[in-house]
């Protein structure tokens, strides 16, 4: 899904690899990233759906 020219899901998948990539983050940061993703991903769902 393409929102004002950018490619959501491949950004998300991106960001996805990035944090999997990451071995110094905190667990807390992880979930709250992941959550994060989770929200975007249902609003931009909403706005196109």
């Amino acid at each position: 899904m393409t929102v004002d020219n950018i490619d959501v899901d491949a950004t998300v998948k991106n960001v996805q690899q990035l944090l999997a990539e990451e071995a110094n983050l905190s667990p807390a940061l992880r979930s709250t990233l992941d959550i994060l993703l989770l929200v975007v991903q249902l609003l931009v769902n909403r706005l196109i759906g």
